[in-house]
């Protein structure tokens, strides 16, 4: 009987660990980046890229759930960064990658390590997923892994 009770316990702690495990990954699935460095080897790494730069927090929440909702139907298909802008770390990262300060946010897509241009379309889920899948289509092809 108290063995019994004891794998129930044992078994409810276990479904409260993975359901909070899961929980975790579904709030990590945009990158936060922080440093040149670090933003450095994600350009290297992958091959598109969408980042939005935050300059102001609260008026970003908006696009930043979109950008969650985004990077959760591309996972493994595409990489979205966020970059605040306003945070002590950011700021440092902001001013050296030469960010604007005249919009709330700037979205803005990088191909192969490079540039490629800003974000100028509907700020909605279904456009920011068609972005990429026109930006994207060698990934989609197969010809490129992981990007």
């Amino acid at each position: 009987m108290r063995r019994l009770a004891f794998a129930e316990c044992l078994l409810l702690i276990l479904l409260v660990c993975i359901q909070n495990s899961t929980q975790a990954k579904k709030h990590t699935s945009i990158t936060q980046v922080e440093d040149l460095k670090e933003f450095k080897k994600l350009m290297k790494t992958k091959t598109n890229v969408l980042v939005l730069y935050i300059n102001i927090q609260k008026e970003a929440m908006p696009i930043l759930k979109t950008f969650r909702e985004v990077a959760d139907k591309m996972k493994g298909q595409a990489t979205l960064v966020s970059i605040n802008c306003a945070g002590s770390e950011g700021k440092k990262l902001c001013k050296k990658l030469k960010v604007e300060k005249s919009s709330p946010y700037f979205i803005k897509h990088f191909k192969d390590g490079e540039f490629n241009k800003d974000y100028e379309r509907a700020e909605t889920v279904n456009s920011i997923v068609k972005f990429f899948i026109g930006s994207n289509w060698r990934c989609t092809m197969g010809r490129r892994s992981f990007c």
